[in-house]
C-alpha cells in the first residue's frame, strides 16, 4: 500500500481462523480488507464510518432485492458489522484522531528503486480499483458534507 506490499488477502490465515463462518463470509471479509488496503493506497487514510455506510446501505439494498425477487444471494452483506470492520482496520491501520492510517508508512524510495515493480503494483491496484467501482462510489459519496440526521445522503 502506496509503496509498500500487503500480505494478499487471500492468504491471511487470521481471516480463516478468527471471522469464523461459511465460505461468502471469508470471502466478503477479505473483499473488506482489499477494500481497507485500496482506500489507503487511494487516500492514505480511512474515515470507519463511512466504511460503515458502504457496508450498511450493500446489506439494505440486498435485503430489499431479496423482499423483491425472492431471492438469496451468496453475499450477504448484512455479516459485515461495525465489528468486523473495526477488527480488519486494526489488522493494517492504526486509529488517529479523527479517521484511520496504515500502520506502515510509506516508502517513497520504493518506486525509484524498482520502478517495474512499483508500475506492476500501480496496475494492480487501478483494477482493484475498477472491480470495487460501486463501493469506492458509495465510500466517496459518503462525505461529511452528506450527513443528514445521522444518514448519509447521496
Amino acid at each position: 500500500v502506496r509503496g509498500n506490499f500487503a500480505l494478499k488477502s487471500t492468504l491471511a490465515q487470521f481471516l480463516r481462523t478468527s471471522m469464523g463462518g461459511g465460505e461468502s463470509r471469508r470471502k466478503l471479509v477479505r473483499e473488506l480488507r482489499d477494500f481497507i488496503l485500496l482506500l489507503l493506497n487511494m487516500h492514505g487514510k480511512i474515515q470507519r464510518e463511512r466504511l460503515i455506510y458502504v457496508y450498511e446501505t450493500l446489506a439494505k439494498r440486498q435485503q430489499e432485492e431479496e423482499e423483491n425477487d425472492d431471492a438469496r444471494r451468496n453475499n450477504d452483506y448484512g455479516v459485515i458489522t461495525t465489528e468486523t470492520i473495526t477488527f480488519i482496520l486494526r489488522t493494517v491501520a492504526k486509529k488517529t484522531i479523527d479517521c484511520w492510517e496504515a500502520k506502515v508508512e510509506d516508502d517513497e524510495d520504493f518506486a525509484g528503486m524498482f520502478p517495474k515493480v512499483a508500475a506492476c503494483h500501480g496496475v494492480y491496484w487501478i483494477k482493484k480499483k475498477e472491480m470495487m467501482k460501486e463501493l469506492v462510489e458509495l465510500y466517496e459519496c459518503a462525505g461529511d458534507d452528506a450527513i443528514v440526521d445521522n444518514y448519509m445522503i447521496c
